[in-house]
């Protein structure tokens, strides 16, 4: 009988327990506008520009909105770009979303492209949401899409500008 009665309790106990825990019924996030797109490193933080966007979220209503943001090109926009001084020892930045996109993709211009729209671009590695930096002034692009989210979804470009931190500028030795 003692079993028994042990066996009623642990049960009692563990119905009041797991009754005592709320489901998670919040409504999934909506996005109405591309996430915001934070950039770090060196213990420096700062949020991307967005100058593009094609976007589409779930109103409140269930019908869906679309959104198109047809913003200039990074290189036409330089002057207006959040920028940052790297040091040498900056290697690779860290690319912190608001949620993540499914895909990122990157590029960079040199500075001294700024403004020339036949400037070529250079494919930059992102992996595991870090971007690898160059060394110099360079004017960045990031493109990240969301694909698998029910209620919001589409793509977005960020743009920002890095330089080489003054203090870290160094003669050439050989002049």
């Amino acid at each position: 009988m003692k079993p028994t009665i042990q066996l009623l309790f642990a049960t009692a106990v563990f119905l009041t327990l797991t009754a005592c825990v709320a489901p998670d019924d919040s409504p999934p996030q909506v996005f109405d506008a591309p996430p915001r797109l934070t950039i770090s490193t060196n213990n420096i933080k700062f949020t991307a520009l967005s100058p593009s966007a094609n976007w589409s979220y779930e109103q409140a209503d269930g019908t869906m909105q679309n959104t198109v943001i047809c913003g200039d090109t990074p290189l036409n926009m330089q002057e207006d770009l959040p920028s940052f001084p790297l040091h040498l020892t900056d290697v690779t930045a860290a690319l912190d979303f608001e949620t993540p996109p499914d895909t990122i993709r990157a590029v960079c211009w040199s500075a001294e492209h700024g403004k020339d729209p036949e400037a070529p671009s250079i494919p930059v590695f992102v992996e595991d949401g870090e971007l690898l930096l160059r060394r110099g002034a360079y004017i960045y692009e990031i493109h990240a899409e969301w694909t698998q989210a029910e209620k919001y979804g589409g793509e977005a470009s960020y743009s920002f500008y890095t330089t080489l931190s003054k203090d870290e500028l160094v003669a050439d030795p050989l002049t």
